[in-house]
C-alpha cells in the first residue's frame, strides 16, 4: 500500500510523512491557537477533508485527515497534538 497523501504543509509545524504510518505526534508552543495544516495528495482528484484545527476546540487533542481516493480506497490519520510543558512539567495556561 502507499500513502495518498503526498504531503502536509504548513507554516507552524513540520510532519514528515512515511509509508504505512497513520498516526503523528507533534508539538506546539502554548500560544498557538490555532494550526494551518494543509493536506496535499498524491492525485488532486482524491477528496480530503480535515477536522478542526483549533486547539482548543480539539476532540481529544487530535486532528483527523480522511482522503479518499477515486477506487473507494480511504485512509485516515491521526495527527495527535501536545502543547509544550513549563520547566516544572505543567502544561502551559492557554
Amino acid at each position: 500500500m502507499y500513502n495518498l497523501l503526498k504531503f502536509i504543509d504548513s507554516n507552524i509545524i513540520n510532519i514528515k510523512l512515511e509509508k504505512d504510518i497513520f498516526d503523528y505526534t507533534v508539538k506546539i508552543k502554548e500560544d498557538i491557537e490555532e494550526l494551518d495544516l494543509k493536506p496535499i495528495p498524491n492525485n488532486e482528484d482524491y477528496i480530503v477533508t480535515i477536522s478542526n484545527q483549533k486547539i482548543k476546540e480539539l476532540r481529544d487533542n487530535k486532528i483527523e485527515i480522511i482522503v479518499k481516493a477515486d477506487d473507494n480506497l480511504e485512509q485516515k490519520y491521526i495527527i495527535n497534538v501536545e502543547v509544550e510543558k513549563d520547566k516544572e512539567g505543567r502544561s502551559r495556561k492557554r
